[in-house]
This record gives structure tokens, C-alpha cells and sequence, in this order.
């Protein structure tokens, strides 16, 4: 169609320099995502009674099952220390027949009173702890411990863990519960109580930061075995969130075997290249624009359809998108939050004014509590609609980024994702009049 030729040509040239090119990104250290914040991952520890250990297994079965076991060196500290235990950290680097997967620590005094623990880790994974270097220490004061552990192949690979303790006063109901189930299901080794072992969350992603003319978010790559890479074609992922925050989407995109990988934003696709010569510490981006969506709508596809809470209501009302299919909609997904909120709010209103007989605005709140929702729209005396979105709705739309607008053709069939308001203003005083 001629006018919607028009309007790629123009914002093809307005975009030609990111055609051509491609920008530098490094990285700007490790992230947290949701399953970091939601981690109750326990390291057992167990009683160190000599100078032999038990494998790593057996979780799951009854006491009676017998593990495989073996000597280890032990530091000349232990001979001054009283309640000392081991445990294993998880590292996909590890790789030893007897703990593959896994770091053997060795902690003393472990009591959680004023007389610091020391915490030995075999770093070099030979069960010798008398060769990895001084100790940490771990006072019970300290809220917080950082692990770092190196990958044995490739040095600049780090794991980091992140070490804490239970709380009795807060989590005594999980304590009695995790006692419990690995006193009875760890087989023969003899458990400290989850009192005195520690809480593990794992900082395995890293974050880099893009700003574009027409697009910026934050790309999460998540080292998913722990090996301290993040660049692992098959293995590790990447995932998607609004510009410097942390609100990854799920880790759905995937790394060649070249070291590139192909990320989409809502209307935008993306190829990043060289990521496995630094690890994913930098690497180098341009956007794709002869390439068909894969987690998203591409044009002429119909929209789902979904049922939205009405932001400006009194009551707990619910309108149907179908209900805007008669006419071009433009739907535009934000939140207080977003980057220039105030001035798309003010040109959807100056589109509002001026073109409200050819489109229909609806307005997405998707992110902001419903009581901030209805402030904004009432407040501030929004004349189009208002809605209030959610995770399903955000999801069947396939948005991992916000602001998202998506402007759509009569009978709610997709024109243009990833358009801005003030892109669509431009469409509109462009084509305004033409059949």
C-alpha cells in the first residue's frame, strides 16, 4: 500500500545509519533477575569429623544408603578448631569423578557466635585445602558473602556466588522443614542443620546497556551452567529489559555457534556479533530490518484479543478490545516509569485532538499499580482511553520492553510494532486525508 510504502521509506532514512553500521557495546557487570531475588537454594553443610568426606548425593534417599567416600588434605587450622564442616558449592567448571559439578569447602567454627568461621575453599578442585590460598573469613556480623570462583580452562570465566545464612526468627517454620527432610534423605552423612548452612543465589548474569535513536534496553546474558561463560552456543541465554532496570523477560533467545544471536525488541530485531571473543564482556550490535519476527507479531497478523480493565472507572470495569476494530487503533503499552512518559501522553492527546475520527487511542498502564493507574488517567484528565494491562496480556503480546506501541489496521490486524506516539503523529499529518 502507498501509504504505508511512504511511511517505511521515511523512517528507513531516518534509521539508514543503524542500517550500516554497528555499535560497540560493553558490558556493565552482573545483573539480578527474578530467580535470584526468589532463590531458597541451601548449601548443606555436614560434619567434618575426619579427614574423610562423602560424595555429593544421596539427596532424596533414606540413611541407610551408603555414599561413596574419600580422604582429603586438610589445613593445619582445623587442629585449633572445634565444629567444623563441609560442603560443595556448585560450578560447572568443576570436573573431578568424585564431585563432578561441584567445589568441596571446608568451614570451622560453626556456631554463628562472635568467634569467626574460616572458610576454606578448594579452588583448584584437588581435595587438597591446604593449597588454595588464606581462608575467607566469616564473621556473625556479616549479612552477605561473595564467592568467586574461576573457570580452570578459561581464567576470565568467574562464577559468583553470593553466601548468607537463614533467619530464625523469620524463616523458622523453612528450617524446621529443610532439617527435617535432609536429616532423613541425605544418606549416611550427618547434617549440621539448615540453621548453620548457608542460603546460596547465584549473580550469573551479566548485563550490557543499549541506547538507540529509536530504541534502549538492557540485555541480560545468563550463564546457564554456572561455568562462569556467558557466550556458550546451545547452553547459555539471553533475555530482555527495560533500559537500566532488572525486569528480565524470560531467557528465550539463544547463541550460534559463531558467537552472534538475533534479540527482539517489540517491532525491532537486533544481531549481536562476537559475543564469545570477550566472554560477553562487549561485543557489537546492529539492527536487522529484512527479517521476519520469531517471538512476536509480524504485519497483517491479527492481535489477540483480551479483556482490559478500565483505568478510569469507579468500579471494576471491563472493556473489550474487539470493541475498537471499526477503526485504526494505535495501543500503547507504558507506565509512569518509562523513558519520556509526559511527552507521550502529550502527543497521544494532540493525536487525540486532532485525528480522533480516523484512530482510536487506547492506553495501556502496564506496570503501575492500579490505584497509580487511575491517578494518572484522572488526574491527569486523559481524553482517550485507558486501560490497565497484565502479565497474560502483556505476554500474549509477546512485549518485553516498555514503552511498546502498536499501531494497527481496521479489524485489528497488525500495521507497525514498536512505534512511538510521536512516530505516529508524523504518519498520521503525513497520510492524513489520503484513501
Amino acid at each position: 500500500m502507498r501509504t504505508k510504502q511512504l511511511f517505511t521509506f521515511i523512517l528507513l532514512v531516518g534509521l539508514s545509519f543503524n542500517l550500516v553500521s554497528q555499535t560497540y557495546i560493553q558490558s556493565s557487570g552482573r545483573a539480578r533477575d527474578q530467580e535470584y531475588y526468589k532463590s531458597q537454594n541451601i548449601i548443606p553443610i555436614f560434619w567434618l569429623k575426619s579427614d574423610t568426606i562423602e560424595e555429593n548425593n544421596a539427596f532424596g534417599v533414606e540413611a541407610k544408603f551408603s555414599n561413596a567416600k574419600r580422604k582429603i588434605s586438610l589445613p593445619d587450622e582445623l587442629l585449633y578448631t572445634s565444629r567444623n564442616g563441609y560442603g560443595y558449592l556448585f560450578n560447572g567448571s568443576a570436573n573431578n569423578s568424585f564431585a563432578k559439578g561441584y567445589i568441596l569447602f571446608i568451614i570451622t567454627d560453626n556456631s554463628r557466635s562472635i568467634k569467626p568461621s574460616l572458610l576454606f575453599i578448594d579452588r583448584n578442585n584437588d581435595f587438597d585445602l591446604s593449597n588454595d590460598g588464606p581462608p575467607d573469613t566469616l564473621k556473625h556480623t556479616h549479612k552477605e558473602k561473595y564467592i568467586f570462583l574461576s573457570n580452570p580452562d578459561q581464567p576470565q570465566g568467574k562464577h559468583i556466588i553470593k553466601l548468607s545464612r537463614f533467619k530464625y526468627t523469620t524463616q523458622f517454620k523453612y528450617i524446621q522443614l529443610t532439617d527435617s527432610h535432609f536429616t532423613k534423605h541425605n544418606g549416611s552423612k550427618d547434617y549440621m542443620g539448615t540453621y548453620y548452612s548457608f542460603k546460596e543465589q547465584r549473580l550469573n548474569v551479566l548485563a550490557a546497556n543499549y541506547k538507540g535513536k529509536g530504541d534502549s534496553f538492557t540485555l541480560g546474558f545468563k550463564d546457564e551452567n554456572c561455568n562462569g561463560l556467558f557466550a556458550e552456543a546451545g547452553i547459555d541465554k539471553i533475555m530482555i529489559a527495560d533500559y537500566l532496570t532488572e525486569e528480565f523477560s524470560a531467557p528465550i533467545f539463544t547463541i550460534g555457534t559463531d558467537g552472534d544471536a538475533l534479540v527482539e525488541t517489540t517491532g525491532h530485531m537486533y544481531k549481536l556479533t562476537k559475543l564469545n571473543e570477550r566472554n560477553a564482556s562487549s561485543f557489537y550490535i546492529q539492527e536487522v530490518f529484512d527479517a521476519p519476527f520469531s517471538f512476536q507479531l509480524n504485519e497483517d497478523e491479527k492481535v489477540p484479543k483480551f479483556k482490559y480493565l478500565i483505568a478510569d472507572s469507579g468500579k471494576a470495569k471491563k472493556r473489550k478490545l474487539c470493541k475498537h476494530r471499526k477503526k485504526m487503533t494505535y495501543v500503547y503499552f507504558t507506565n509512569s516509569y518509562a523513558e519520556n512518559f509526559q511527552n507521550d501522553t502529550a502527543t497521544l492527546r494532540l493525536i487525540h485532538n486532532k485525528y480522533s475520527q480516523e484512530i482510536n487511542i487506547l492506553f495501556m498502564n502496564s506496570g503501575d499499580i492500579p490505584r497509580q493507574s487511575k491517578k494518572i488517567a484522572v488526574l491527569g484528565n486523559l481524553p482517550y482511553y485507558c486501560g490497565i494491562s497484565n502479565a497474560e496480556i502483556d505476554e500474549s503480546w509477546h512485549i518485553k520492553t516498555k514503552p511498546a506501541g502498536f499501531f494497527l489496521k481496521k479489524k485489528l490486524k497488525l500495521h507497525t510494532a514498536g512505534m512511538t506516539p510521536k512516530e505516529l503523529l508524523t504518519y498520521l499529518e503525513t497520510n492524513h486525508g489520503r484513501k
